[in-house]
């Protein structure tokens, strides 16, 4: 979640999540504490402006689309939630490579994040055809048309209702 927060909104979070590792891997009181308050403060300044999420509180749930997805698929047993939403946030980052909203650069910074915090982000296991159903049954799609969460820059991210539907696909085979 703490991730999630750095990619969609919050520089400062991001840079320390980035430029901290160890330090955060090893429960340092200051860098918890801060992390904490970065990753409340944000969620709490998107609730505020959407309570009832019909807007901006979406991108609460960058990754979640596929995450849910791949723990529907697995039946809830082989995969934790905080893992299967980190394949999902890396499946949503490489969409958003696909569709040009993010540098190729950018997208191994955000793998090299979510590896350097020692997340699995293996989905060669995972066919579109196997996860389709799943997708698609998720709170965003409105009526019958997908919303993505997707990142258009650094700690940026939007809600986007049109994309090529090619790239759901490729994202699981790259």
């Amino acid at each position: 979640e703490v991730v999630k927060y750095g990619l969609i909104k919050n520089k400062f979070l991001f840079s320390l999540l980035k430029n901290n590792p160890q330090k955060i891997m090893l429960m340092n009181k200051n860098l918890i504490e801060d992390v904490i308050f970065e990753s409340i403060k944000t969620k709490g300044e998107i609730v505020s402006i959407d309570e009832k999420e019909n807007g901006i509180r979406a991108l609460l749930n960058f990754g979640h689309t596929f995450g849910h997805a791949i723990e529907a698929y697995e039946k809830y047993e082989k995969i934790l939630h905080g893992e299967a939403v980190a394949k999902g946030m890396f499946i949503a980052s490489k969409i958003s490579y696909l569709e040009g909203h993010i540098s190729q650069k950018y997208l191994n910074t955000i793998k090299d994040l979510l590896d350097t915090y020692s997340f699995d982000l293996s989905v060669s296991q995972y066919q579109y055809k196997d996860l389709k159903p799943f997708i698609f049954r998720d709170k965003k799609v409105r009526s019958g048309r997908l919303n993505l969460v997707l990142l258009c820059g650094p700690s940026k991210a939007i809600i986007a209702s049109s994309f090529n539907s090619k790239n759901l696909k490729k994202s699981l085979a790259i």
